[in-house]
């Protein structure tokens, strides 16, 4: 299991030759210095997924119903970081970065169904899982977008866990 997190960190942060390498070896061609390499790429991402993590000052944004910062970087890693932002948060963390054409482009986690509140004029897509999603939107909406969450009644925010639930075979979730 353990080498698994090592691949996706190689994925994420290596370059195209350590890819090719990894495909390789998974292949049974090549040599076993891959899970060293893989190694090297999931300690560079803990520590760079931390740093980034802890730049963000949670407290800056206690009284918000959204964390979104433009982390002024593009790297692989938007995901990673509002996951554990998220963590110590307890709300929605969005992290982007602004491309070059006036438009932000990043990651989402959420404690609550915060996909389906962005299926609106101010995003260009969110894509992904209710809880885990991409984002791209137009940078002239990085403010409405705080108006928009802010303006949410704080009942909407709250995680819901189903305490009692009926289910049947076919419905049981993974």
């Amino acid at each position: 299991f353990g080498f698994i997190t090592c691949c996706n960190s190689l994925i994420r942060l290596g370059t195209i030759e350590d890819k090719e390498k990894l495909f390789t070896y998974l292949c049974g061609w090549g040599n076993d210095d891959v899970i060293e390499l893989a190694s090297k790429y999931h300690n560079k991402q803990s520590i760079d997924s931390r740093k980034m993590a802890s730049e963000i000052n949670v407290d800056d944004y206690k009284d918000d119903n959204i964390i979104l910062v433009d982390i002024k970087q593009k790297t692989p890693l938007t995901g990673l970081v509002a996951n554990k932002v998220m963590s110590s948060a307890n709300k929605t963390v969005m992290l982007v970065n602004e491309s070059n054409n006036g438009k932000f482009m990043g990651s989402c986690r959420s404690p609550i169904d915060a996909k389906s509140l962005c299926d609106n004029e101010l995003f260009n897509f969110a894509k992904g899982h209710a809880h885990a999603f991409g984002i791209e939107f137009q940078a002239e909406n990085f403010d409405k977008i705080i108006e928009y969450f802010n303006s949410l009644d704080k009942e909407q925010l709250v995680p819901q866990i189903d305490v009692i639930t009926t289910l049947n075979g076919r419905s049981i979730p993974k």
